[in-house]
């Protein structure tokens, strides 16, 4: 919640909820963009949709944090691709299964504002030049 005032981005409660179940999944992931996203996503193409949908959301998590906390920034193929590839691998993730997903779907859609959020988390709990 403070981050969200602090960040002028108000989730809806499901998007909080997803958004604080992320951080738990990923709290001890030190393996960020360890093996490149869209590699994983392509790969994601060729698995039964079960599992695809978990492949989907996991590289959209990622991109999440990788963007959210500025990772590896100097390395990035360029600004926005961290968004624009988490926005898609939610929207893969939320499609990949009848019915579609809709949570998924609109953390896709809230992409930006959820990012917002989770760089102030950052900034509240982290020490400056952190990561």
């Amino acid at each position: 919640m403070e981050a969200e005032g602090r960040s002028h981005e108000y989730l809806d409660t499901e998007l909080e909820a997803y958004l604080v179940h992320t951080m738990a999944r990923n709290f001890d992931n030190c393996d960020n963009w360890g093996r490149p996203i869209a590699i994983r996503m392509m790969e994601a193409q060729h698995v039964p949709k079960s599992q695809s949908k978990d492949i989907m959301r996991r590289a959209g998590d990622e991109c999440l944090f990788i963007h959210s906390w500025e990772i590896r920034q100097p390395k990035w193929p360029t600004p926005n691709y961290f968004s624009n590839m988490g926005q898609i691998a939610y929207g893969m993730a939320a499609i990949s299964t009848q019915p579609t997903d809709d949570l998924l779907d609109a953390v896709g859609i809230n992409f930006p504002s959820m990012s917002k959020v989770l760089r102030q988390v950052k900034n509240l709990y982290q020490p400056p030049n952190q990561f």
